[in-house]
């Protein structure tokens, strides 16, 4: 099946558009005895995962996350809009940008010295042993192996290995964005 592009003709742009929580329902929220802010009631996030379990996902494309990129960057590329952001990332089951999104070049190596103390000791640290079938194994046993049947892997090793298989993730297709933000809305009584 052939993927379909969005047509730019079809999408409208403004600021207002740049998350899904414009779609929810707003409530007055008490900040104080005298003061009531408008706040997204995330009592209906129920229905929201409610419909989207239900909807099908046909036409699916991977997609490797650039550098730097956000979930709304990646929506107005492929979409022409970024309000599909929230979409990208439900798609894909990440709740958290901090912890399932990839970090940036800058933001990982912030991350790094914060978390090791420093680059040059995630570098040089040692936190796996493999053997020649990838089989976790002790550090004393890794000793007992021949060189050509035993790896390691480094702190900033791992760290790498798993940012970067966040950056694979799946971009629904247009078409189908489009249906389940219709069917979002009538969810949300909008």
């Amino acid at each position: 099946m052939k993927w379909e592009e969005a047509p730019i003709a079809d999408l409208q742009f403004s600021n207002r558009d740049t998350h899904m929580f414009n779609i929810f329902p707003k409530i007055d929220y008490r900040i104080s005895s005298y003061d009531t802010v408008k706040s997204v009631d995330l009592n209906v996030s129920g229905r929201v995962k409610d419909a989207f379990s239900k909807f099908k996902f046909t036409s699916v494309r991977p997609y490797f996350i650039n550098d730097g990129e956000s979930p709304d960057m990646i929506s107005y590329k492929m979409y022409g809009t970024p309000r599909f952001g929230y979409l990208i990332m439900m798609t894909n089951n990440i709740h958290s940008l901090y912890d399932e999104w990839p970090k940036s070049t800058s933001a990982f190596k912030k991350y790094i010295i914060e978390k090791y103390g420093s680059i040059a000791t995630a570098s040089t640290t040692d936190l796996y042993f493999y053997t020649g079938e990838k089989l976790f194994i002790s550090e004393e046993s890794y000793s007992t192996l021949s060189d050509t049947k035993k790896f390691k892997e480094t702190i900033m090793e791992y760290e790498k290995r798993i940012n970067t298989e966040k950056s694979f993730i799946k971009i629904l297709e247009y078409k189908y964005a489009i249906q389940f933000e219709t069917g979002l809305q009538e969810v949300l009584g909008n």
